[in-house]
């Protein structure tokens, strides 16, 4: 089919599939690619006869390409709008139960960090405000109205933050019982950022060895970067330690890449 002008041109744009996706941070430089390679062709000009070609103007192969680029560019900033339009819902466990609780300061700290990146709609869970009508119950069916609802609140999060203190060398049994009257599928594939307190830096693999498979069995989607905190990183149950203080921007930074924001050029942070 020959085409003999842009507007019988942009008809074809509405037969053109959709493409695959770009990565977000590809998105900018492509706009500029493509500005500064589209031209639109005199009036009357044939997109497809030797002399369009010879005086530079559209091919038909280089305007569908073209079509193809700017479609997939509308869809991109089009899915990321709905998504920062969109209250996302966090729901973050604090598996301590007492108060004042360094576990809890964490917890609160990496909220804070996330709502400053994202619309979110926040809901913190104390274990230790649910832990006996929680520990007293065999099963689910015996749980309370409020506890119950603690729960269907984490199985419905759009993002989890779970944090855990370390007793034993492990987190809390009690943590452990919440998580056995989860359903089986109602995390597969939710984000879970993992964070956990302890008294010394040798009970750090707490998050990898111990948290991150309990999420695995659940098919959650546990993200790379967590937050470990010891006693010296507090003073007088608040954060004074600035690694840490970059360390919950980091973790905050990474999960926001997940919702479509473009990330920060942060470094790691051991």
């Amino acid at each position: 089919m020959e085409i003999r002008s842009f507007t019988e041109y942009q008809k074809t744009l509405t037969t053109v599939p959709t493409p695959c996706p770009l990565l977000p941070g590809q998105l900018f430089a492509h706009q500029q690619s493509i500005n500064k390679t589209v031209r639109q062709p005199a009036h009357g000009t044939s997109l497809t006869t030797p002399d369009a070609r010879k005086h530079g103007t559209w091919e038909l192969g280089t305007a569908l390409a073209d079509a193809l680029s700017l479609t997939l560019l509308a869809e991109q900033l089009f899915e990321k709008e709905l998504i920062m339009s969109r209250t996302l819902k966090v729901v973050a466990l604090s598996g301590g139960t007492y108060r004042p609780s360094r576990t809890l300061v964490l917890t609160q700290a990496v909220l804070a960090e996330l709502a400053q990146q994202l619309p979110i709609e926040s809901h913190l869970i104390e274990l230790g405000d649910i832990a006996r009508p929680l520990g007293s119950a065999l099963s689910r069916a015996e749980l309370g109205a409020e506890v119950e609802a603690e729960l269907q609140a984490i199985e419905n999060a759009d993002l989890l933050i779970v944090a855990a203190p370390v007793y034993r060398g492990s987190y809390p049994g009690l943590l452990k019982h919440l998580f056995d009257l989860i359903d089986l599928n109602a995390l597969i594939d939710t984000p879970v950022l993992l964070a956990a307190t302890g008294g010394s830096e040798r009970h750090a693999l707490v998050l990898d060895h111990q948290l991150r498979p309990l999420f695995s069995f659940f098919q959650a989607l546990t993200l790379p970067i967590g937050v470990y905190a010891t006693e010296a990183d507090f003073a007088n149950y608040q954060i004074t330690s600035e690694p840490l203080k970059a360390r919950i921007r980091l973790a905050a930074d990474r999960a926001t890449a997940l919702f479509g924001v473009h990330a920060k050029p942060l470094l790691k942070i051991a």
